[in-house]
């Protein structure tokens, strides 16, 4: 697309390239758009295996969480009205 704009609308002064590039602000690369996407599809694919072992970790957290509930609870001892002065707090 980018070659057929240039060579149709564009005038051969102001012609500098057939190619696409992209500028990452937050990882300050200039690069070949070709080698951004190829850098972001490798990026989801390591941020998809790192959310698989989170995806574990909540499963046993739910499965400790489940297990606790099944346990009893201890009941609190009754401390009775707390009082100063003859008057309840």
């Amino acid at each position: 697309m980018v070659k057929e704009v240039n060579a149709n609308e564009v005038a051969p002064s102001d012609k500098l390239t057939d190619s696409v590039y992209h500028y990452d602000s937050k990882e300050k690369i200039f690069e070949l758009g070709e080698k951004f996407a190829a850098r972001m599809a490798e990026r989801e694919a390591e941020h998809s295996e790192e959310k698989d072992d989170k995806a574990s970790v909540i499963g046993d957290l739910n499965t400790k969480k489940e297990e606790a509930a099944k346990t009893p609870r201890k009941e609190k001892p009754d401390k009775g009205v707390k009082t100063k002065g003859g008057e309840e707090i």
